[in-house]
């Protein structure tokens, strides 16, 4: 029986502010993937920044079957706007 792989998208904040918080996020779900063998990961650099986010997810968001949030409530506040302004189903989990 074939079983489609789960791909999994994240805009993380891998420079700038938040990276403290964002780069062990990604290891952990790069982990898990490893472990996991059944899901994709594709993880964007945020750089702890509105407007390289604005750039980046919705590119992310179109390649994935899960959209994980940011880790900043700033960042989580606008990606969950900016999903809504754009009638997409509310998929976004902080990680």
């Amino acid at each position: 029986m074939w079983h489609a792989r789960l791909r999994i998208g994240a805009c993380l904040s891998l420079s700038g502010k938040y990276a403290q918080f964002g780069r062990p996020a990604l290891r952990g779900l790069e982990a898990w993937c490893s472990l996991d063998g059944t899901a994709d990961l594709l993880a964007e650099d945020d750089r702890s920044d509105r407007r390289a986010l604005e750039a980046v997810l919705p590119g992310v968001a179109a390649r994935c079957d899960l959209l994980l949030g940011p880790y900043s409530t700033q960042l989580m506040l606008w990606t969950g706007s900016a999903r809504a302004r754009q009638d997409c189903p509310a998929r976004a989990a902080s990680p």
